[in-house]
Formats: structure tokens, sequence, C-alpha cells
């Protein structure tokens, strides 16, 4: 409760062998198969880590880190695998400011050619608790996630869906993203009326949202909850002019009692 080092540790083992006999088809050796035997291992292992430092002036320092580790043996697919990941954020609760950056790198079974590489960065100014006031976010991303890639290693069953990252194009793929509101008491005060909009940027097109959410505060003592949201989206491809805009809309509705 007082903070400190926090670690996480995730693993598991599995070993498999399967067997069949030889079966013995149509005279003259049509259809036969002969007996096989084949057998599977798989050892994950996944680390995550943080130290939260407190500095002079009351915000927080947070250095991070994650690892996952992979070995596959036997007579389906082998290798050896490691995704490391590191990450540094910073908290100002009195000033409602916070930042981050990350980056990890996968290099999953080497001799398949498995990459990816992700790296991003994060600004968010929140000045009022509660959700009142004004809001702004602003994030980068460049290439892969940057965050979870452990998982990419211990989440998967077998390594289907890992890209081939030979032809060094991954980190191309760059994202921008800012987002902004302000809240507003409503009906007395006991709701937060928060418009909001977003805009996006990225390699394939651009991003526009608008919209409103309107959140119920809980009293002393209440346990419930209601969330009431609307968002309208406008896409551009940025690829094909002749391509025309993709227009959405979103309604969303959360109650807790």
């Amino acid at each position: 409760a007082e903070g400190g080092p926090e670690l996480a540790v995730k693993t598991d083992a599995l070993a498999v062998r399967t067997s069949s006999d030889a079966v013995r088809g149509e005279a003259g050796g049509a259809g036969n198969l002969a007996a096989s035997t084949a057998g599977v291992t798989r050892l994950r292992l996944g680390l995550e880590g943080m130290l939260p430092v407190p500095l002079a002036d009351g915000s927080v320092l947070t250095p991070g880190f994650e690892l996952g580790m992979r070995h596959d043996g036997g007579d389906a697919e082998t290798g050896f695998g490691t995704d490391i990941g590191a990450s540094l954020s910073w908290t100002d609760a009195k000033r409602g400011l916070s930042a981050e950056l990350r980056g990890r790198g996968l290099l999953a079974h080497e001799a398949q050619g498995f990459r990816e590489r992700g790296l991003s960065g994060a600004f968010a100014w929140e000045p009022e608790a509660g959700g009142r006031g004004p809001r702004l976010s602003l994030s980068q991303t460049v290439g892969n996630a940057s965050a979870g890639g452990a998982e990419a290693l211990l989440g998967r069953r077998t390594l289907a869906g890992l890209a081939v990252g030979d032809d060094g194009d991954e980190l191309g793929r760059r994202r921008l993203e800012l987002g902004f509101g302000y809240g507003f008491g409503a009906f007395g005060d006991r709701f937060t009326w928060t418009p909001e909009g977003g805009v996006g940027l990225s390699h394939v097109g651009r991003d526009y949202s608008l919209g409103w959410r309107l959140v119920r505060r809980p009293g002393p003592g209440d346990v419930g909850a209601l969330e009431l949201s609307f968002e309208v989206r406008r896409r551009e491809s940025a690829a094909n002019d002749d391509v025309g805009s993709e227009h959405g809309a979103g309604f969303h509705l959360t109650a807790r009692w």
C-alpha cells in the first residue's frame, strides 16, 4: 500500500506425445500408412516489473520492464524466442500531468525471421479531478504495439499470426492521435457532461471524431454508476484519393448497481 517495487511472473510448460499404428490399405499397397510417433514441447516464461520513484516536487517517476521467453521443441515448429520491452512514465497528480515512453522488440524463432518492433510516446493533461474541466491527450506510435509484447509469445499456442519482418517497413507505420474535451456539471451537479473530439493521423489515412459523454457522479456510499456516450466518426484514406470517406456513429451505455 505504501508503494515500492512490483514484479509479476507467469510461466507454463507443455509436453505432448502422439502415435499412430500402421494402416494397411487395399491389395497392391494402395493407401498404406506407416506407423508414426511425434512429440512436442513448449516452455514459456513472462516477467513484468516496475519501481515507482517519488520525486522532490511530489511527482512520481516509474521505470518498468517486461520480458517474455519461449522455447518450442520436438517434431513441430522449433526454436527459441524472446521479447524485451522497457517503459518510463512520469505523473504529477497535483498538476494533472502525465507522460510515458515505451519501446519493445520481439525476436521470435530467429531462423524463421519473425520480427516485431514498436515505440510510443504519450502525454496527458487533466488538471481537475472527477472528470471536470479541460482534458488533453497526445500520443505518437511507431511500428507495432509498444506494450504487452510478452503476450505475443505467452498468449499464442503456436507462432501463427506473427509477421515475418524481413522488409524493414514496420517502423514506417506511424500514428499520431490528439484527444480533447471539457467536463461540465449537469442535472444539479449529479452528472458530468463532456463534449469531446479527436484527430488521428497515420500512414494509411486520417480519422476525425466528435461526441459527448454523460457520467453520473456517485455520492457518498453510492455503489451505482451510469455512463452514456455518443460519437460520430469520419475516416479519409491517404493512399487513394479516389476512395470515398467512411462515416460511422456509435452509442454506448454502461450501468452498474
